[in-house]
This record gives structure tokens, C-alpha cells and sequence, in this order.
């Protein structure tokens, strides 16, 4: 874990690709999260999740934000595989320090408790942060420090972690956007990125 941590101080933000235009992917300091919420009710409603109430802070290296907000389970795959799911948390009404604001926001987590997770996370974070060098088009991430607190503000699970950029700031960053569309395939997207090419150029 030693040299994964190293390796993330090099992978700075390169223009254009992880400095995600003034937001709270702007750093590549790591955060530190602590969620206070109901622990039982958050990890049991797997099948179909909903919001519950919890605390929130999100601080950086020179700013805090937090306050109430709302939590839920998220992920696919993960959540039911995983001791640890992705989170979803809603930052609306936060007042964050920087232009572009983020409504929601999604945390990825560790799967589960231990060292050996905690190395597969900073890998999975470290893939994002390679991918970004090479595709401007990619998601920001932001490596995290994470400690899931109970109603007694007893510490409950603690973790190593990213948050990911929201598909609604990717497209805005990058001027790109969303196609939802079933059985799409790697033949019909590399024809349309090439014709989408080639009328640009015309």
C-alpha cells in the first residue's frame, strides 16, 4: 500500500482531463468523508434503495463543507457482492467553495473491511486516474478517507475510497452527452465516433 500511495502523489491533474473545471475534483490532495447515519437500515436495504437521513463532512485541505443531508446504497454488482457498497450522497444545499457545484455525489468504497480491499480500491482509483492522461473524457476521481459513523458517533467501518464524477458533470466538462440506449455495441460507437469525425471535419 506503501507504493500506491506514492504513486498517487505523481498522478497530478492534467489540464483539460482531471482538473474538472473548479469543482471538488479540482485537487488531488485526499479527502477525508465522515458519514453519520443509521448503519443497520443503510447496509440492509439492498434490494431496492432508498434515502435515509445522515450527517455529512467533506474536507480538503483547506475547506470543509457538511450538515445534514441524505444517504443511500449504490452500485450494481456491488451492492450485492460487496460488504461495503458504492454510496450516494446529496450535496445540494451544501455551500461549496467552488463554481461548479455538485447536486449528488457518489463514493466508491473499499468492498469490504481490510487492507487487502482498501490495496484494490487505490488500484480501481489509480486505473481512473491512468485512463485520465490519456482521455480527457473520462471521469475525475478524487481519492478518500472514509469513516462511517452510527447514531452514537461510534465508528463503524473505516476505509480507503474515491469519489466519482456525475455523468451530468462529465458531459458539461467535456461537452458530451448521455446516450441511453439498450444493446449498443463497440461496432456502432466506433462508427459513430468516426462519422461524428468526419462531419466536423467536413
Amino acid at each position: 500500500i506503501t507504493l500506491i500511495l506514492v504513486l498517487v502523489g505523481f498522478l497530478r491533474p492534467v489540464s483539460g482531463a482531471t482538473d474538472a473545471d473548479n469543482s471538488i475534483f479540482g485537487d488531488s490532495s485526499p479527502l477525508k468523508i465522515n458519514i453519520t447515519t443509521d448503519i443497520n437500515a443503510l447496509w440492509s436495504n439492498r434490494v431496492d434503495p432508498e434515502y435515509q437521513s445522515a450527517l455529512i463532512s467533506i474536507t480538503g485541505e483547506s475547506w470543509q463543507i457538511g450538515g445534514k443531508t441524505e444517504v443511500k446504497i449504490a452500485g450494481k454488482s456491488r451492492r450485492a457482492l460487496c460488504e461495503l457498497p458504492p454510496l450516494r450522497v446529496k450535496l445540494k444545499n451544501m455551500n461549496q467553495p467552488w463554481e461548479n457545484k455538485i447536486s449528488k455525489l457518489k463514493i466508491v468504497l473499499g468492498c469490504s473491511a481490510n487492507e487487502v480491499s482498501n490495496d484494490e480500491v487505490i488500484k480501481e482509483y489509480l486505473s481512473y486516474k491512468l485512463y485520465n492522461t490519456i482521455a480527457p473524457e473520462s471521469y475525475a476521481v478524487r481519492l478518500a478517507e472514509i469513516t462511517i459513523l452510527d447514531l452514537e458517533g461510534n465508528i463503524a467501518e473505516y476505509t480507503m475510497g474515491f469519489i466519482l464524477e456525475p455523468d451530468s458533470h462529465l458531459e458539461q466538462r467535456v461537452s458530451i452527452e448521455e446516450i441511453k440506449k439498450k444493446n449498443l455495441n463497440t461496432a456502432q460507437l466506433i462508427n459513430a465516433f468516426y462519422r461524428e469525425r468526419n462531419e466536423t471535419s467536413s
